[in-house]
C-alpha cells in the first residue's frame, strides 16, 4: 500500500525533520488522458506588472504547458526546442510556467533572449493539481482542454509536430 507524507520543516543543518503522514491524500500519479485538465490560476508578468491568469483563457487552442526552472540540466536544450515549437506553423500554443526563479530573473531572461514565450509562474498547488512531481515537465492539452499527453518533453512535441 502506498502512503504519502509531507515534510513540514527541514532545518538548514539537516539533522532533523518534521514529517507528517497525509492519511487522506490521493495517490494518483498522473492526469487521465481525454479528461479535462483541472482549472488553475497562475501569476503572469506583463509590461512590469503582475496579474493573475487562468488556464481557461487558453480554451480553443492546443496548449503545451511546460514547467521549468533554470537550474535543471536540460534547460538550454529545452529552451531551443520551445522556440522551434512556437515558430512551428501547426499552431500549438506554449505556456511556460517557471517554478523557483525570481520574477526579476525571468523578466531579464525574456528580455535578453527576446523570447516570445507565454510566461507565468507556477506554485505548489498547481503542481499538486496537475501531478507535476519533477521538473522540467510538460503536459499537452487539446482545444477543449482535454489531456492528450500527461507527461511529455518539448522534443516529443516537436516530433509530433514534424509528422
Amino acid at each position: 500500500e502506498l502512503k504519502r507524507f509531507r515534510i513540514d520543516s527541514l532545518p538548514a543543518h539537516g539533522k532533523s525533520a518534521t514529517i507528517r503522514y497525509l492519511n487522506n491524500a490521493r495517490l494518483e500519479q498522473s492526469l487521465s488522458i481525454d479528461k479535462r485538465i483541472p482549472r488553475f490560476r497562475y501569476c503572469k508578468v506583463e509590461n512590469g506588472k503582475v496579474r493573475k491568469a487562468s488556464i481557461r483563457r487558453l480554451r480553443g487552442e492546443s496548449v503545451y504547458i511546460y514547467f521549468w526552472n533554470s537550474k535543471h540540466d536540460r534547460f538550454g536544450a529545452d529552451s531551443t526546442t520551445i522556440n522551434k515549437i512556437i515558430n512551428n506553423p501547426k499552431g500549438v500554443k506554449v505556456l511556460c510556467l517557471n517554478y523557483g526563479d525570481s520574477p526579476k530573473w525571468v523578466a531579464r531572461f525574456n528580455q535578453y533572449y527576446s523570447t516570445r514565450w507565454n510566461m507565468g509562474f507556477s506554485a505548489r498547488h498547481i503542481h499538486d493539481k496537475l501531478h507535476v512531481v519533477k521538473l522540467p515537465a510538460g503536459i499537452l492539452i487539446d482545444k477543449k482542454q482535454r489531456v492528450i499527453y500527461p507527461s511529455i518533453q518539448p522534443s516529443g512535441i516537436l516530433e509530433i509536430l514534424s509528422n
